[in-house]
């Protein structure tokens, strides 16, 4: 039997895809052990790989803990969002659904890459600035020694 699932890797916009039920399945698209967590929704997961930080996977998105004040979880690696049934166990995810969450996960993607590219260059301009204040200093020594 298959789910639909949405699956979003770093770097990349979010897919729905439809995978095999089970652990199998969700172990091999995040590449470890498994850990679940409530998305912001609450009828819907996102199953991530359990060691992420510890295997310095890279980085993919934040995304807004449930009821949170707002705290994030910073996800690494892969992650799969699911739906649940009132059993807790995993099931498909609506086509409505798969496209909301997709989308909302794609976008969360394009503003952490901003985000990365403006730190990027907040960094340069401030090594800019170092050298151009070594510049300097060394300008003002010459000219004392002159």
């Amino acid at each position: 039997m298959t789910i639909r699932v949405v699956v979003a890797e770093p770097g990349k916009p979010a897919e729905v895809r439809e995978i095999l039920s089970g652990g199998d399945a969700l172990r091999a698209i995040v590449g470890g052990w498994l850990e679940c967590l409530p998305l912001w929704d609450g009828e819907h997961d996102i199953w991530i790989n359990e060691e992420g930080k510890l295997l310095e996977l890279a980085p993919n998105r934040m995304v807004r803990a449930p009821g949170c004040n707002g705290e994030a979880w910073d996800i690494v690696g892969a992650l799969v969002v699911t739906a649940h049934n009132d059993e807790g166990e995993t099931t498909s995810l609506s086509p409505a659904a798969a496209a909301r969450i997709a989308d909302a996960l794609t976008m969360r993607a394009e503003v952490a890459m901003r985000s990365v590219h403006v730190e990027e260059d907040a960094n340069i301009l401030r090594r800019r600035a170092g050298r151009e204040a070594r510049w300097r200093r060394a300008l003002e020594v010459a000219a004392v020694l002159v």
